[in-house]
């Protein structure tokens, strides 16, 4: 079908304004004819209707010859209720029960769509018979004998049962280093064909550096590979290949092909969005840190509620058509268009699955419902292209943390002993504005949350008179243990002898039962001479060793771990055990000891104050007033909705038991906010009373007799729905008489009440110099802090808003609403629901979930599938965005499901793939052709070759800037044009005719534009980012030989090459001919090469050569 392509500009404008009237009108007149045409409905029967003496035989007569057991045009089978009631491929239920005017087959057979008329042939229906079948429906539509429900989908597909659980055996003596080997080895031997021969070392090399980082390996970096006899030699270059921040910025190009990311707007406007870029950032530092993938998932859907709101850019990276219509009819149109991009690159790209063709009907080949595509749409119908104020990624702090070490050891020679007497260190506590606070000395920590009771080691513990309550604050960090490697350090900034109270997360059998606890003292946990092991823990139990282990979190409570001499550059440091596969961290107390310095009763605290509910315990005491005094609060005025006291398990407090109530004051004008409202038994912001003084007042409570009372009970909002005007700094008060009331409990006694930030008073200096010292420390800590916490920036990450109603569309119309959809994922994979008002946040937080668990069979399988393909040229499905019934069938599908759960069962670690391919002999083969491959696998789909291919176009640029010596490895920020740019209300493109070093950095940092293409590698069939791409066509055309030889970027460059080998190889054309060599190729010319290079060289200069090495095809191919 042709494609009409109107000019930018005036005509433009006026012509897509005749088209939307034309749509306009054509979506009226549509409306129109449906309303007439319900008016034409012939009526139902109004008696009983048999199925089996009336409805079958019309059935079997009229419509089971196209839609029965044989035949089912339209994948409609109408002799089966549960066929009946799913509908066809249409999406369409055939009927609705009871409603008949709303049932999709009456409106067939009654021609009230003219292009879906039935039957489509021969006589059609008599309005008795739709009578007769209106009837029937309206009667129920039974169908004796036949399930009432719908029938599950059959996942009979390979792609949509769990991945296969294998692993070969790797056999003495067989060829091959690991069991991707031994897969590949066995479709070779089925063949009857062999592997080929370990490549060479400087074709190895190269072929490495350029899969892995797209750049060709230095002179001097082949020279040392080729000569390292030691027999790790090739796994050691391989890690180092992995640890380059090159590895982040090739795979990150990969990744954003998919995504389709672009900067820039598409459709006639082609704006510019000018803080995209922060998201290909994200991206290039997420494969660097080898960030599990399942997290990477989970933070592309729903980074903003995961603490990583840049990574949202990938449901707004596609093209967003920023003209909008006054029509409601386009605009309606417009937004589905967004959302089916949406949802469209998502299915794509984590699933594999073309999900887009369900949104006008049942997908023809997969088994995805229309119904499944709508209620993806409601998962996602809150997102917004558009900017937002976020901050930045977090970064890691550590490289600051030796410095920070060394100053506070300064700090100690001028400075007395704390005073301090008690200080808390959670296992999450950030670094305070001194560097007080904990770190993790190892990454993907897991939080862990504890039971909300109140038994022991719960997160409610209120403790006892001789144990501390909970202080935890209900959760704990756990890692994967390793015996020996430090998890964890809590940094107390204290100089002289402290008592050391541990904790840790108990419960599990898992757990392990000999981790330690050191003292590191200059704050460097890699020196290890002025370490000491201060206690061995068993993380299983509880800190007095006691108790059973019910495979639960629990709060180990406080382990005394002795009296230690500490410096301001101490640090105490959790490190893995022997045994266990868990290690875990929580509060850490330092107490000062006083005198005593031996055995010692453990502090006693109740857990931090927080909104909902709080219980303060004290020995019995006999009262008739108790004061609840507030003395701080966590903003504005006070607020309490209830205040309990009680004497065993009886509230006495209620005014229905005659206590009575007063105040030092009550917020005006607000009938919620009621001193009444202090003791009447609700809970609740709208039943609770706020004071009308800022952070503090009293209420007293007047019981009708004395009484004995042991515990008070008290919150802000027991609902949970308000945090702020908490009651943080409090005293309690009770005693017989008003004026002699007796102090029985207060936030004092609450862990985490101080409020942080250590008051420079808290020093005291005997050395002027340490003061000096103190500022250059704050100043530090603040810069590390910054990278902790990121910076606020605008990026074009989206914005989300609450959603209205999404309702499936009839043939993707939005005028032709049908149910209304509840947030949910694909209903074939264990696909979730949610309420149809559930929150924005929460429905893309529960998809993501749903995406990343290992329970999906697709994500894992997809991925593996991808990075597969990028090293070998093709994947294991040649189909990457299609795992469905119309893709390929995997070419070693018990490899790609061995491979997909070697993923998972290593922490989603991409690294952990890549290093398993590239560690493989298949990876390692020669790539020369032999006949018999040929004749049997002529595309070396089998891999009894190494399969050589052309560089992508980015990878040509940037190896060309490399051989030059000019190019500039600046990473992140902006990028630089590909273009000259003529701005004007729509933007004008044009090739660059000059080059200069702000041009030289990697093309991924070439601002991506829409709808154009670079002037001399955009030949090299590079996307333009209007659609996902998954893998890159490889042409090979006349126009791309003329770019790399003749194009001002081509010749400038091919000057700078030889400026750089005039510059380093000295006088004489031999010399500068091999090094040109060196430098393109990673060898030196054979002889025959040598004497033609030299004639070359003679005849037409040093440039011509440069510019013919460029383009052979040792150049830009992979070895």
């Amino acid at each position: 079908m042709p494609v009409l392509k109107i000019p930018a500009g005036p005509l433009r404008h006026r012509a897509m304004a005749d088209l939307r009237t034309t749509l306009t009108l054509t979506v009226l007149l549509a409306t129109l004819a449906g309303i007439a045409g319900a008016q034409e409905l012939p009526p139902a029967l109004e008696r009983p209707v048999e199925y089996d003496k009336e409805i079958q035989p019309l059935l079997q007569k009229r419509c089971l010859g196209c839609h029965g057991e044989k035949k089912q045009k339209g994948k409609l089978r109408l002799d089966r209720l549960s066929n009946i009631l799913r509908g066809g491929e249409s999406g369409e239920p055939a009927l609705v029960r009871g409603n008949s005017s709303s049932s999709h087959l009456v409106k067939l057979v009654a021609g009230l769509d003219p292009e879906l008329v039935m039957p489509p042939r021969g006589k059609r229906l008599t309005a008795g018979e739709i009578g007769l079948l209106r009837a029937w429906i309206d009667q129920g539509a039974r169908m004796p004998g036949q399930e009432e429900k719908a029938a599950a989908v059959k996942l009979d597909h390979w792609a949509f049962r769990p991945p296969a659980e294998n692993k070969p055996e790797i056999k003495p003596g067989g060829w091959g280093k690991n069991p991707v080997d031994i897969f590949i080895h066995a479709r070779l031997k089925e063949k009857g064909l062999g592997p080929s021969p370990r490549a060479d070392r400087t074709s190895l090399i190269r072929r490495l550096r350029l899969v892995m980082h797209g750049l060709p390996p230095t002179p001097e970096e082949i020279e040392a590979f080729v000569s390292d006899k030691r027999p790790d030699a090739w796994k050691r270059l391989v890690e180092d290949t992995l640890e380059s921040e090159r590895y982040g910025e090739r795979w990150a190009r990969h990744w954003l092909d998919i995504v389709r990311f672009g900067e820039t707007t598409g459709f006639e406007t082609n704006r510019p969005r000018p803080t995209a870029w922060h998201y290909r950032d994200y991206v290039i530092r997420s494969f660097n840190d080898d960030k599990p993938y399942n997290q990477f998932v989970r933070e592309q859907v729903a980074g903003d509620a995961l603490g990583n709101a840049l990574a949202t850019g990938f449901l707004v990276a596609g093209p967003h058509d920023i003209v909008k219509s006054p029509d409601i009819n386009l605009t309606l149109m417009q937004r589905q268009d967004e959302l089916a991009d949406i949802i469209n690159v998502t299915g794509t790209t984590f699933l594999g699955l073309t999900l887009g063709c369900a949104r006008c009907h049942n997908h023809k080949f997969d088994p995805v419902s229309q119904r499944d595509y709508y209620s993806m749409q409601a998962t996602f119908a809150g997102v917004q292209h558009a900017e937002r104020v976020i901050r930045t990624e977090q970064k890691d702090p550590a490289p600051l943390d030796l410095e920070i070490s060394r100053l506070k050891e300064e700090l100690g020679d001028s400075i007395r002993p704390s005073t301090e007497k008690l200080l808390l260190l959670d296992d999450t506590a950030p670094f305070d504005g001194f560097g007080r606070g904990t770190t993790h000395l190892a990454r993907h920590g897991k939080k862990s949350s504890r039971n909300g009771g109140r038994a022991r080691g719960q997160a409610y513990d209120p403790g006892t008179s001789k144990r501390s309550g909970n202080i935890s604050g209900g959760h704990y960090t756990s890692w994967k243990n390793q015996p020996g490697k430090n998890f964890a350090a809590w940094h107390p900034l204290l100089k002289g002898a402290y008592r050391i109270w541990l904790s840790w997360g108990s419960g599990y059998s898992t757990h392990s039962s000999n981790a330690q606890y050191l003292i590191d003292q200059d704050g460097n946990p890699a020196t290890l001479d002025d370490q000491e092991l201060i206690a061995t823990a068993d993380q299983r139990k509880f800190s007095d060793g006691s108790g059973r282990i019910p495979q639960k979190e629990l709060w180990s409570g406080l382990f005394d771990a002795g009296v230690h001499i500490l410096k301001p550059s101490s640090i105490l440091v959790l490190r893995g055990g022997s045994k266990g596969s868990a290690v875990t961290a929580d509060v850490v107390v330092f107490e000062l000891p006083g005198k005593n310095t031996g055995d010692a009763r453990q502090p006693i605290f109740h857990p931090p104050v927080n909104s909902r509910h709080n219980i303060d315990t004290f020995e019995p005491v006999e009262a008739r007033f108790v004061r609840f005094t507030i003395e701080a609060t966590n903003s504005s005025q006070p607020c309490l909705d209830e205040l309990e006291l009680f004497s065993g398990g009886r509230n006495l407090a209620l005014a229905s038991l005659g206590t009575r109530s007063s105040c030092s004051s009550s917020l005006p004008g607000y009938a919620i906010h009621k001193l009444e409202h202090i003791n009447d038994g609700k809970y609740g912001n709208s039943r609770s009373w706020i004071s009308n003084e800022g952070g503090r007042g009293w209420v007293q409570l007047e019981l009708p007799s004395p009484a004995l009372i042991d515990r008070i009970e008290w919150g802000r909002d027991r609902e949970g729905k308000f945090g702020d005007r908490v009651a943080v700094g409090y005293r309690i008060e009770a005693g017989l008489k008003e004026s002699e009331l007796q102090l029985v409990a207060s936030s004092r006694s609450r862990a985490g009440t101080e409020t942080p930030g250590i008051p420079s008073s808290r020093f005291a200096f005997h050395k002027e110099a340490g003061k000096k010292t103190l500022a250059l420390l704050k100043r530090v800590v603040a810069r590390r802090n910054q990278l902790a916490i990121g910076k606020p920036v605008k990026a074009y990450v989206g914005t989300f808003r609450q959603p209205g109603p999404t309702y499936r569309l009839y043939r993707g119309d939005p005028m032709q609403k049908r149910e209304e959809m509840n947030p949910g994922a694909l209903e074939v994979l264990s696909g979730f629901q949610l309420q149809k008002d559930a929150p924005e946040q929460q429905r893309r937080l529960a998809f993501a979930r749903w995406l990343s668990d290992r329970r999906n069979p697709l994500t894992a399988r997809v991925i593996v599938n991808r990075i597969w393909m990028h090293h070998f040229g093709s994947g294991i499905v040649t189909t990457p965005n299609d795992f469905g019934r119309n893709g390929a069938r995997p070419s070693h599908p018990l490899l790609l499901d061995w491979l997909a759960t070697e993923l998972m069962e290593n922490n989603w670690s991409l690294k952990h793939i890549h290093r398993l391919l590239l560690l493989s002999s298949t990876f390692q083969q020669d790539s020369r052709p032999r006949k018999e491959g040929l004749e049997l696998d002529s595309a070396s789909a089998l891999l009894w070759r190494f399969p050589p291919r052309r560089l992508e176009a980015e990878a040509i640029r940037d190896s060309l800037l490399k051989a030059s010596g000019v190019l500039d490895l600046t990473m992140g920020g902006p990028g630089f044009s590909g273009f000259k740019v003529i701005p004007e209300n729509v933007n004008h493109f044009f090739p660059k005719e000059k080059y200069g070093p702000e041009d030289y950095r990697r093309m991924i940092y070439m601002t991506k534009v829409r709808q154009e293409q670079e002037s001399v590698f955009g030949a090299f069939d590079c996307p333009d980012a209007s659609q996902v791409i998954s893998k890159r066509s490889r042409s090979t055309t006349p126009i791309q030989a003329l770019n790399l030889f003749n194009s001002s970027f081509a010749l400038q460059i091919a000057g700078l090459l030889q400026k750089r080998l005039e510059q380093e190889a000295g006088p004489g054309n031999t010399d500068r001919i091999r090094l040109a060599f060196e430098l393109c190729f990673g060898r030196e010319p054979n002889p025959e090469e040598a004497k033609e290079s030299q004639r070359l060289v003679s005849k037409h200069g040093l440039q011509v050569l440069c510019r013919a090495l460029f383009n052979s095809n040792e150049f830009v191919f992979i070895p």
